[in-house]
């Protein structure tokens, strides 16, 4: 009997985990979507970096003819930079791309 609650009580936390992961993702990829939509509504080729061999690089690369690259890093109200997302940004600038950080 000790065994099967542990069981359900340890499927009930993962499937707890799960739906938070999706909701966070879900929401994340709301506002990307409506970043995405302003930037190509402005002439923008934007591809959506979901798994690159950069950690902490921007989620957005958005591309226009005659300008400079742009990484735009997108936050939620409840998440924050981190430390790699910081320096990966000072990197991009430094080699004369644009980065900004959309937050709220």
């Amino acid at each position: 009997m000790v065994v099967l609650r542990n069981i359900f009580t340890e499927q009930s936390r993962i499937k707890k985990a799960i739906h938070l992961t999706y909701l966070s993702t879900t929401m994340a990829s709301k506002r990307q979507t409506k970043v995405i939509k302003q930037y190509e509504n402005k002439g923008y080729y934007v591809i959506n970096l979901i798994k690159t061999n950069k950690n902490g690089i921007a989620d957005l690369l958005c591309l226009k003819a005659g300008q400079t690259p742009l990484f735009i890093e997108i936050k939620e109200d409840s998440d924050t930079v981190k430390p790699l997302q910081y320096y990966r940004r000072k990197e991009l600038i430094r080699l004369g791309f644009e980065s900004i950080i959309i937050d709220k």
